[in-house]
Formats: structure tokens, C-alpha cells, sequence
């Protein structure tokens, strides 16, 4: 990860535990990880209209002109739809990830996550998630994969995963 200059910055796998609805400590420390026991990185109550569907907020980590994968791509992630590779040898891990049938050249890799117990590494060369728009009962959507297998389940949204921006074409 990068600040604006382009200097890298590193994240920490500390856990922090939040209260109530803070959501000004968090975004003022992005390197650090957040969670509580609601499993909200905000602490207090579930706010779903952090990320929206055809709406940009602040909460929205892509850059401008850019935005958190729709919530309907979750409909087509499938394993009917998709090709799994997954290799167990470490020196073939840049191989492991999802390919599309439906278009060509676009693939997910296995990229790990933050583990929401612990904000540890989890998972890199295994399994592939990233977060989509939109969540209910402050459990956030999600898609991706892991091995040999398509998974859109929900996550509490303490949960670290990886955003995959698209092109913001509500303009």
C-alpha cells in the first residue's frame, strides 16, 4: 500500500478494538486494523449504507472515478462460470487464483485477508475474496474463491478483505 506521495506504507497486524460508532479513529489511522466484538470495524450499530450500490461515499476506498465492485456480480460468481487454479507448492503460488470464461484476460488472484479474529495474514495463495457494494445486518458482501470453489457468503465488515475497484459509469 501507498500514500499519496507514493512513499510505501505498511499495514499492521495488531487489532485494535473499537466502541460505540467511532468512525473518525479509523479513518484517521488506516494503517491500522479495526475490530470489535460486533464484528464492525466502527464499533457500535450496524450502518449498512457505507458502500452503495450506484451511490460514491467517503467510506468508498477507490479512487475517484472509481468504485467498489456492484453488488450484482455476486450473481455470476459461480463455479459454473469460472476456472480455479490452485497449486499447493509454494514455488507455483503466483499461479493460484480465478479466471472468467465469459472474459477473457480477467482474473482474481489469491491474495489472503486480514483475519477478523486477529488481524493476522490469512490465507495468500489460498483463497481470494474481495468485498462487493452494499451489506445487511452489518454483514458485507463478498465474492470470490478459495481452492477449487466459488463463495459469495457474507463477512462481518471488520473482516480484511481485498477491494477490486471498477469504472464508475453512473456519471
Amino acid at each position: 500500500m501507498y500514500n499519496s506521495d507514493g512513499e510505501r506504507i505498511y499495514v499492521g497486524g495488531q487489532k485494535i478494538t473499537t466502541s460505540g460508532n467511532d468512525f473518525g479513529t479509523p479513518m484517521n489511522n488506516p494503517t491500522l486494523f479495526y475490530s470489535n466484538s460486533s464484528q464492525l470495524w466502527y464499533g457500535g450499530s450496524a450502518n449498512n449504507s457505507l458502500w452503495q450500490d450506484g451511490v460514491k461515499t467517503c467510506f468508498d476506498p477507490c479512487p475517484a472515478g472509481w468504485r467498489v465492485t456492484p453488488s450484482g456480480v455476486r450473481n455470476n460468481f459461480t463455479t459454473a462460470n469460472l476456472k480455479f487454479v490452485y497449486t499447493s507448492t509454494v514455488s507455483d503460488m503466483d499461479i493460484c487464483g480465478i479466471t472468467c470464461y465469459a472474459i477473457p484476460g480477467l482474473r482474481w488472484p489469491y491474495g489472503g485477508y486480514r483475519d477478523i479474529s486477529n488481524g493476522k495474514s490469512k490465507g495468500p495463495g489460498h483463497e481470494g475474496m474481495f468485498w462487493a457494494s452494499g451489506s445487511s445486518s452489518g454483514s458485507g458482501y463478498r465474492y470470490g474463491g478459495n481452492e477449487n470453489k466459488a463463495s459469495t457468503l457474507s463477512r462481518g465488515q471488520s473482516d480484511g478483505q481485498s477491494v477490486r475497484c471498477v469504472k464508475d459509469t453512473t456519471k
